[in-house]
Parts: C-alpha cells; sequence; structure tokens
C-alpha cells in the first residue's frame, strides 16, 4: 500500500484495494482499513487519512513517508467545477493567451510583408 501511495499520491481505500491485487490479495475492503487503520496508529505513523474533499464519497489517505502532508496544497490541486472560483483565472488566462496569439499573427503578416517588398526591390 506505500509503494501505491508513494507513486500514484493519495488514494481512497477502494482505489487501494483495486490497485493492490497484484502486491497484496485482500479478502474486502474493510480488511485493508484495518491495516490502513494500523499504519496509521503505528509511532511514526506511516499513512494519515485525509478529510473528503468536495465532491468526493471517500476519504483518501496519504503516505507520511517524506514528511507531514499539507492538506491545503493537496485540496487545492483538485479539480474544481466550471462554476468554481477558478473558473475567472482561466477565463483571464485564456483571453490573454488570444491576445499574445493575434498579436503573433500581426507581427508574422507584417514580417512576410516586408519580406515581400524587399524580393519586389531585387
Amino acid at each position: 500500500m506505500l509503494a501505491l501511495l508513494l507513486l500514484r499520491g493519495p488514494q481512497t481505500a477502494s482505489e487501494l484495494m483495486v490497485r493492490s491485487e497484484r502486491l497484496q490479495a485482500f479478502a474486502d475492503v474493510e480488511e485493508l482499513r484495518h491495516q490502513l487503520d494500523r499504519m496509521a496508529q503505528r509511532q511514526p505513523a506511516l499513512i494519515v487519512e485525509l478529510p473528503r474533499g468536495q465532491r468526493q464519497r471517500e476519504e483518501r489517505f496519504a503516505h507520511l513517508l517524506c514528511g507531514p502532508v499539507d492538506v491545503d496544497a493537496i485540496i487545492a490541486r483538485e479539480p474544481t467545477a466550471a462554476g468554481d472560483s477558478a473558473a475567472p483565472p482561466l477565463a483571464a488566462r485564456v483571453s490573454a493567451l488570444e491576445a499574445g496569439v493575434a498579436d503573433l499573427r500581426e507581427q508574422i503578416e507584417r514580417l512576410l510583408g516586408a519580406t515581400a517588398k524587399g524580393d519586389e526591390a531585387i
């Protein structure tokens, strides 16, 4: 389970159950949760249970092998819905990119026009 958490990041118990079949066969999710609880209660703890995020049905688990987990950073990386507060910055970025592309197209047209005029002089 630690290997999966290291490779794939925070995951739910169900995800760990499916992905760990080749490493360790668990009878059911409850057996896996028991092992997760043992690793969390150990001193020092090997894993931590993360709080349930928006639009998530289950809690996720993360390893503690690299130090404490920054829960706020993990939540900030979660995908957001179109109506969330992350949408306006995305719209602003897209508008800035569109303006940049339009500016580049204008510069290319000017360069091509200048090159064509230079060819006519020869």
